[in-house]
């Protein structure tokens, strides 16, 4: 990341300078340790006996001058820019902030541009600013969290009916789903079948009423002849058979829940 900026005084440019920022810092930041580049600029101006003058910094961005004028707003950037805004002020120095269009040929905008692209390019670790927002920071743990979630939910021995539906975190994390019995039974693999029944010696045993002898979830979804009928309006509204889990859920989910719901559990565990 870089930011750059030239100083002009009666059209002449008396001073480029370009900074490297680390690599997390945001836009929002480049532009506005630019701003503040240029204040000291002029408070070396004061320091050699130039009188005090009316001065304009110019910018290409809207929101980092939005972010000055909003009271709202204390990041460290934007407070040692009103810091230094205030003591030139004292000095009898006239400090204003204009936005002007980005790549639109002005010059000074151009110049610019072009210093912060080599001090981006510029490499290293040795950064002339290094302040990560806060935002970035609570990005990348979440990141973090997330893929440290994601590790241990594919290595897990629980949940396997769960993970068929939901193989990645993310896939849950976007679905938002309308949760009744039937629908969790089915993601969960946990109750509303005889084998899950016979598990519990809650069954005598795990048959099911089509004559196969496992009454599984899967097998009450995908083979079982009490639910042909339901079974192929679903095919053909969804148009392609088999379908994965997962893709029941992410791209069917509506039909798929319609047809959950049309099951009568109780009645196949009998």
């Amino acid at each position: 990341m870089g930011s750059g900026l030239v100083t002009y005084r009666e059209r002449n440019i008396i001073a480029r300078q370009k900074v490297n920022l680390e690599k997390r810092c945001s836009n929002k930041q480049a532009e506005q340790v630019a701003k503040h580049r240029a204040l000291g600029e002029f408070d070396l101006l004061n320091r050699d006996g130039i009188s005090p003058l009316p001065a304009i910094i110019y910018t290409g961005s809207r929101i980092s001058l939005d972010s000055l004028h909003n009271p709202k707003t204390h990041s460290f950037l934007v407070e040692e820019i009103r810091k230094k805004v205030a003591n030139l002020e004292r000095k009898k120095w006239s400090i204003q902030f204009s936005w002007v269009k980005s790549h639109a040929g002005t010059r000074g905008n151009e110049i610019a541009d072009k210093l912060a692209k080599e001090a981006a390019r510029s490499g290293g670790t040795e950064y002339e600013f290094a302040r990560i927002p806060k935002s970035t920071i609570y990005q990348e743990a979440r990141e973090s969290a997330r893929q440290k979630w994601q590790r241990q939910w594919a290595t897990s021995q629980k949940a396997a009916a769960t993970r068929e539906y939901f193989p990645t975190l993310q896939d849950r994390l976007r679905t938002k789903i309308k949760l009744t019995p039937k629908i969790t039974a089915v993601l969960t693999g946990h109750g509303m079948t005889k084998a899950y029944l016979h598990r519990f010696n809650l069954s005598e045993d795990a048959n099911c009423r089509c004559g196969n002898e496992y009454q599984s979830m899967a097998h009450i979804l995908f083979q079982c002849e009490e639910l042909n009928a339901k079974r192929e309006v679903l095919k053909q509204q969804m148009g392609t058979w088999p379908a994965r889990k997962e893709d029941l859920i992410t791209k069917h989910m509506k039909i798929f829940y319609e047809y959950i719901e049309s099951i009568d559990f109780d009645n196949l565990i009998v």
